[in-house]
């Protein structure tokens, strides 16, 4: 750190302040010097350029807890997952074959298999997955299985989910495009019916894209409500804490497209407001609204919930992954699968 004292004012500058916060700073030093405190005029311009100078200060560089949670900050982006818990990611790939940006297919893909391998989720729903991401992802560092039929997969289905067969078992799953949309590709749902493999609770898991507000008024609330439907009607037959998770295209706070989330809000919680911890990178906080939600029932507790907004991420989609760590409420007895 550097400390400078004139007189009865101190100004504390970290070491990685910006270039133009160190001009700032010398002109307020400059202007404060004693050859300038001789007349009233000098003294009134000096305190001036010394507020400049405490305007200009990075305040990025300043660390700040949420009070609505234990812990938040860029300070680590994974909490130790423990055994009886179970790791969601939701990730919008952005289904370009070839390129994203001026970055070529190989680097999106090197980035991928990294973060898959520093993450390592249970449960991995994609949007945007192009055949090209799905033979890339059979590549993967860590055992994820498809739980999308074939036949979906090879008529070009992007809407998918994937599971880690160590920590858990596929019981029962399905793709349904909506009703209400020009793209059953890219517009539709898949579920799954899972069991963990410690605790042996089960739990259902709903992955979507749905549409652009803009081009069909109708269409995204249309789907919004299908989900509803579906969400009510499988948790009657199996009564297990749920998950919806994916790209709503529906921004919290923006009046043009969140209709959408308010909607499913009415039904289901945030992950990112009611999980115990909270991390995020260096380029979104953990308060920037996006399109990309990990939603649940009222019987789960999130641990940590994480957006990872990393720069070195850019290379892959216009979008970053989110994962969120739960942990299960024990399954009712009796419980048939349906």
């Amino acid at each position: 750190m550097q400390t400078l004292s004139l007189r009865n004012v101190r100004l504390t500058l970290s070491s990685n302040k910006t270039k133009c916060d160190k001009k700032i700073f010398l002109i307020a030093f400059l202007f404060c010097s004693e050859k300038y405190y001789h007349s009233m005029k000098k003294y009134v311009i000096s305190s001036l350029c010394i507020l400049l100078a405490l305007v200009f200060i990075n305040p990025l560089s300043l660390k700040t807890t949420n009070s609505d949670s234990p812990t938040e900050g860029t300070a680590s982006f994974l909490f130790p997952k423990t055994p009886d818990s179970v790791r969601i990611m939701s990730y919008n790939i952005l289904s370009d074959g070839i390129g994203f940006d001026g970055f070529d297919a190989q680097s999106r893909e090197e980035q991928l298999q990294g973060i898959l391998k520093e993450t390592q989720p249970d449960i991995l729903g994609l949007q945007e997955a192009s055949r090209g991401w799905h033979k890339s992802i059979c590549n993967s560092p860590i055992p994820l299985r498809f739980t999308t039929p074939a036949r979906y997969m090879l008529s070009g289905s992007m809407t998918t989910l994937l599971f880690n067969p160590e920590t858990l078992t596929l019981l029962k799953s399905g793709t349904q495009a909506f009703r209400y949309s020009y793209d059953s590709r890219l517009r539709c749902f898949t579920w799954c019916i899972f069991s963990h493999k410690v605790t042996e609770n089960k739990f259902i898991i709903i992955n979507t894209h749905l549409s652009l507000q803009e081009k069909n008024e109708k269409f995204p609330l249309n789907q919004a409500t299908e989900l509803v439907e579906f969400i009510k009607s499988i948790r009657e037959k199996n009564p297990y804490p749920l998950f919806l998770i994916g790209d709503l295209n529906s921004k919290e706070g923006d009046e043009n497209t969140s209709a959408v989330y308010k909607y499913l809000s009415l039904h289901l919680e945030n992950a990112r407001y009611i999980a115990l911890n909270k991390t995020y990178g260096e380029d979104k906080t953990i308060r920037a609204p996006i399109n990309d939600y990990i939603l649940c029932t009222d019987d789960v507790t999130v641990h940590s919930y994480n957006l990872l907004s990393l720069p070195r991420l850019n290379v892959i989609s216009d979008h970053y992954p989110i994962f969120a760590d739960v942990l299960l409420q024990p399954e009712q007895e009796n419980d048939i699968i349906n």
